[in-house]
């Protein structure tokens, strides 16, 4: 089977031979982009204010004591994370700061989250912390949307569309544009179709959302921040089929197929012809197979990936920047323990040898 291609020393992998490529021009026009990038770069010039509506995006600068070192006044390179908790976590590594890239939470008995604040990247915010000289920002977005037109229905009670999203990130970041662009849009799917059927996505459903849904969304990033610059991070895989109320919402087999979908359109070596790919899926499914704790892989909740998984996907960040730095040990380390201080993990999740 053909793989994924990532441009990075972690997994140099052959170009897709023969494969069929979405035509994504014949789904958007993109004259109307055209002329709503040129509306965005006139309003990004009068961005220095809040704008109103829920979806605005609010900056959040998490530098905080834990951060080591603070970045210069001018980051040299900069990564925009548009996608879910997941991108989150690989933040919070890269920049040694978790308790402001979370906010604080508590747990009671693991189950019940209490004194929890709104976290950094929900609703449209934009979260900010800095690696060196890299600054890494992240923004949350809910998905393609139950019918894949990147509008609600979505899972949650969330405000704002993944569409405006997208919009406010670039007119918020335009004066200082980010060197790449990550997108993800995966888990948050499977729970929006799942919660609203009341059972997993079938494979028509995830046809549709790997033939129309992700083109759609990669052709809006791309039309405001260019495709050289826009990455698809593809969704690593979940320990256990996840159950809320008397319903399934995805199973282990959905994000097989979305995969393996997804990897049937790879052509010379991008998805869809066009699109860099980060494979945090063939990255975990490596480290899953060398590990003989494969429990590790993940946390508690069985879809949220353990800080020495996340290394691979921020490694490959690192590398996509140009950086020759790399997460160690001791990135590691702190991102655990401070995930512990903060009760985003029980202290046990993980032990010393787990590390």
């Amino acid at each position: 089977m053909t793989k994924f291609s990532l441009l990075v020393n972690l997994c140099l992998l052959a170009q897709g031979a023969g494969m069929q490529t979405i035509q994504v021009k014949e789904l958007v026009a993109r004259s109307a982009d055209r002329t709503e990038k040129e509306r965005l770069e006139s309003a990004a010039q009068e961005h220095g204010q809040e704008r109103g509506g829920v979806s605005s995006l609010r900056q959040h600068d998490s530098s905080g004591s834990d951060l080591q070192p603070l970045a210069a006044e001018s980051p040299r390179k900069r990564v925009l994370l548009l996608g879910c908790s997941i991108d989150r976590l690989v933040a919070s590594m890269l920049c040694r700061n978790v308790s402001r890239i979370f906010q604080q939470r508590t747990f009671d008995n693991m189950t019940k989250q209490t004194g929890r604040d709104r976290e950094c990247g929900v609703g449209g915010q934009r979260c900010i912390c800095h690696r060196d000289d890299i600054q890494v920002e992240y923004v949350h977005h809910p998905g393609v949307g139950y019918y894949g037109n990147l509008s609600a229905p979505y899972f949650g009670k969330l405000h704002g569309t993944t569409e405006d999203i997208i919009k406010d990130a670039y007119a918020a970041t335009k004066d200082q544009p980010p060197d790449i662009v990550v997108v993800d849009s995966s888990l948050w799917d499977l729970a929006n179709w799942g919660s609203h059927d009341k059972h997993p996505a079938l494979k028509k459903r995830i046809s549709k959302w790997c033939d129309h849904d992700i083109p759609l969304l990669l052709q809006k990033v791309e039309n405001l921040f260019g495709a050289e610059k826009t990455v698809f991070r593809t969704a690593p895989f979940v320990e256990k089929d996840r159950k809320i109320g008397r319903h399934f919402i995805w199973s282990k087999k959905n994000i097989k197929q979305m995969y393996a979908c997804l990897e049937s359109n790879i052509v010379g070596g991008k998805l869809f012809g066009r699109f860099q790919v980060i494979d945090f899926h063939k990255m975990f499914a490596d480290a899953l197979e060398l590990t003989d704790n494969k429990k590790a892989m993940w946390m508690k909740d069985g879809y949220h990936t353990s800080p020495m998984v996340t290394k691979t996907y921020a490694d490959a960040i690192l590398a996509l920047l140009g950086s020759d730095d790399r997460i160690v040990d001791a990135d590691i380390d702190i991102t655990t323990r401070k995930m512990a201080e903060n009760g985003i993990i029980a202290p046990d999740d993980f032990d010393d040898e787990d590390m």
